[in-house]
């Protein structure tokens, strides 16, 4: 669990049943839901449909499903949530404040950085034989930025 988050929580927590949030995330509601979550639209998927992180792109490790909000607790609809490698989860949270607008922060963050790198690695891939040409598509990538 992170900052702040039990015990803005803890009211919830216990009308809902739970002494804590690990005895939630252990409950049959919390992986039926994972379950649902992982069939449905809401869950980012690389180009092979495995899951990844919606922040940092990530595939092939643990991810966390992610509450953006828990003023829905015990009745989260799927679109407040989301997948999170360990790291970008520790990042949102660690953010403070609002953890909706922290997750979207985080997500638009990395993805310019994505955006980024993709356009370097098609620059390398293009010019690879033509380095003047590959210093030239750096630059303007860079000026662009």
């Amino acid at each position: 669990m992170f900052r702040n988050t039990t015990g803005a929580i803890r009211p919830t927590l216990k009308k809902l049943g739970f002494s804590n949030y690990s005895e939630y995330l252990s409950s049959d509601h919390w992986k039926n839901l994972r379950k649902r979550f992982y069939e449905s639209k809401e869950c980012t998927r690389d180009d092979f449909g495995f899951p990844r992180c919606c922040a940092c792109g990530i595939t092939g490790v643990t991810l966390d499903l992610h509450h953006k909000s828990y003023d829905m607790l015990g009745n989260e609809p799927l679109d407040h949530l989301c997948l999170l490698c360990s790291s970008c989860h520790g990042a949102v949270h660690s953010m403070g404040g609002n953890v909706w607008y922290a997750t979207e922060q985080l997500i638009e963050e990395k993805s310019d950085r994505h955006s980024f790198m993709r356009k370097l690695i098609q620059l390398i891939a293009d010019h690879f034989y033509n380095v003047p040409a590959l210093k030239t598509g750096i630059r303007n990538l860079l000026d662009n930025k």
